[in-house]
């Protein structure tokens, strides 16, 4: 089944632990959804960020990372 993407604009607030979140805004740009027969094993979407500083960049990748456990050679930069 296909899943009919509408791109969608929304404010984003998240953050780490004992750090100021960061509040943003953004729209999603792709969509992977849960799948009820287990076939996807990584649902999730990917959000385009509007007008990111450089410093909020690079919060966002910490973020990522933090949460992902990526390394720096499987970020894309």
């Amino acid at each position: 089944a296909l899943v009919e993407l509408r791109l969608q604009r929304f404010a984003l607030r998240f953050g780490l632990e004992n750090e100021a979140p960061l509040s943003l805004a953004g729209e999603v740009i792709w969509l992977n959804p849960l799948r009820p027969d287990g076939d996807n094993l990584n649902p999730g979407m990917g959000i385009r960020f509007e007008e990111l500083t450089a410093e909020q960049r690079e919060k966002v990748v910490g973020v990522v990372r933090a949460i992902a456990y990526l390394t720096d050679d499987e970020s894309a930069d």
